[in-house]
This record gives C-alpha cells, structure tokens and sequence, in this order.
C-alpha cells in the first residue's frame, strides 16, 4: 500500500487534486466532533467523480465532545453513505487503525492500469526531490508499460525529454531494480539538473504519441500575494533562492516571480492559494532550509479599467489605493 496524505483545508485543493490523478482509493477523514465540514463534501465528490472507491472513517473518538452517531447521520444525510460502512477510530491512541489496514485490502479498487507489457510507457509524478550529484529524483506512479533505464521519456506539459539513469522501489529506503511496472509506485533517475525542470502532478510518457489515459492538472491561479526577501543579502540570499527554488519544486500551486523593493532589495513575489498555505509555505522554509527571511504583508491582485476607449485597457494593479480615489460616501437625506 502506497499512501498520499493530503491536507483537507481549502487552500490546499490542488494538493488533493493532484493526489486523487494517482490514487485508487481515498480514505475520507472526517472529525468526530466537528462533523461534516464544506471542504469534506467538495473531497468526497472529487474523488467519486474520478471513480475512486471511497472509505469514511471517523477519527477522534476519543475526545469527550466526540458524537460519532451524529455526524454519521451527517454521512447518510449529506453524501448518501451507510453509517454501518463508517470506520470508527483514534489515531492518538491507535483504536481500530487496524480496520483500515484490512478494509483498503479486502474492499479496496485495485490499480486500473494497463498490464501490457508492450504498452507505451507512461506515469505520472507523485513527488520530486533535488540530490545532491544526482540531480531531481522522482517519485511515481507507473500507469502503463515499464520503466527501465536507458529509455527515452518526454513530459506531456512542454514535450521536454529526458533518459532514465536509474529506477528503484521504495522499501521504505531506495532499492534500484530493473524496471517498473504498471501499477507500482517507485522512484525515477533523469538528466532533470535544475528543480524547475519538473513539478509534482507531471506525466512523462515514451514514444512519439502519448497515451490517451494521460491527462495533466494544472495547477490553480494564486489569490494572495506576498514578499519574501532575506534579511541581509550575499549568502542568504543564494541560500534562500536555492530554497524558494527546492520548496517551489515540491508545491507547484506556488507562483514565484523575481522582484526587488525600493527598501529590502531584491527578492521574490510569491503567489499563495491562501493564508494558511503562504503560512505553511513560511514555516517550511525556516524549518526545513533554515531560511532567515522577511515576508511582507499579503496582498491581492485587481484587474482594473484604465477608462481608454475600446479596444478596453486592462491592467493588473497591486496597490489599487493609490490609483483610485476614495469611495465618496452619500449621506441619505
């Protein structure tokens, strides 16, 4: 079993979209105290609409505020699910984790691949790191054919190709192997030298044609904007480009554009799905990088009317106060 743990909030939508593209099955966690939220009816027919097989489990049964027959009423009501199908558990203290275990094995979908061997080559991109004197390494999923060193493979976003150095399973430490199969989950060695090169939720696929089962999400438009500039500029500020880049690499919903301020010189325009995920995005880079960095307050982008005469002049403004005069405010008689 291979699995993808996916935020539920809102801001991370793309994370679970991309997860869904190579997923079989979904466990749908739902708080046994808070119940059935909006984002939990937005996942749940996702992940349905793209023909997984749907697990609910209720977790947190252990709080004293928890009402377990409540929010499977909730279930039954909302989304049409059996409250006798409702696992019940507790991940702090580890109660019937082990129903999960057995319902994904005895009642899970299994992968639908194409098991020809002779089939084009094809998979898709789980997750993606940059090592040292190897370059990126990925994480996939095979979907068709097999994988093996030596093959020519070219990304379906911009048709950039690439030869496999190296294939290897996950056991949980890297295993090299001689190839991959459909349906198996490993890890693949290109010539990817830069991180930008590649994102999370790409397809790569052999041959001149691609495979009609391909199909590429890409990723949202960001709604909230903020700078991210280093403290004090020389090292840190290769530092924390090398970090941007590396993080970027991870998260491909993030939009990162050079720029530089009158006062804290250059530095990056990072686009957000959020406030929570431009926090997230913040903590990673100091625990994770050891990044020293200012983040300025976040903002959002209006498209304005210039008022010319057609053809219409449209701009994208970030300080719209200083375009626009003061709403005028009418008192009522």
């Amino acid at each position: 079993l291979n699995l993808l743990d996916t935020p539920g909030h809102a801001d991370f939508t793309y994370e679970v979209k991309k997860s869904i593209m190579a997923s079989d099955n979904a466990l749908l966690l739902v708080d046994a105290c808070e119940g059935v939220m909006a984002q939990t009816l937005a996942t749940f027919h996702m992940a349905t609409s793209r023909g997984l097989k749907v697990i609910p489990v209720l977790n947190k049964i252990d709080l004293p505020t928890a009402d377990p027959p409540k929010v499977k009423q909730q279930l039954k009501l909302l989304l049409g699910i059996n409250p006798n199908d409702v696992l019940s558990v507790s991940a702090k203290r580890g109660t019937n984790i082990e129903d999960i275990i057995a319902t994904l094995i005895l009642d899970g979908k299994c992968p639908s691949v194409d098991d020809s061997m002779q089939s084009p080559a094809h998979f898709v991109v789980l997750d993606s790191e940059h090592r040292p004197f190897r370059g990126v390494v990925v994480t996939v999923l095979t979907l068709g054919g097999n994988i093996s060193p030596g093959m020519d493979l070219r990304i379906v976003r911009n048709g950039r190709a690439y030869k496999v150095r190296e294939v290897g399973i996950l056991s949980p430490d890297e295993r090299s192997c001689e190839a991959l199969y459909p349906g198996q989950v490993g890890f693949v060695s290109m010539d990817i030298r830069t991180p930008s090169e590649v994102v999370t939720g790409d397809v790569f696929y052999s041959g001149s044609k691609q495979s009609p089962t391909v199909n590429y999400i890409e990723p949202p438009k960001p709604v909230v904007y903020a700078g991210i500039y280093p403290v004090t500029h020389g090292p840190e500020h290769k530092l924390l480009r090398d970090a941007l880049e590396k993080l970027c690499l991870n998260d491909p919903s993030v939009e990162c554009t050079s720029e530089k301020h009158p006062a804290l010189g250059a530095g990056w325009r990072l686009g957000f799905m959020g406030l929570l995920h431009m926090d997230v995005f913040r903590q990673r880079l100091e625990e994770e990088y050891g990044a020293n960095l200012i983040l300025t307050c976040p903002s959002v982008s209006y498209r304005g009317n210039s008022g010319c005469r057609p053809p219409v002049c449209m701009h994208y403004i970030h300080l719209p106060s200083s375009l626009f005069p003061p709403t005028a405010h009418v008192p009522q008689a």
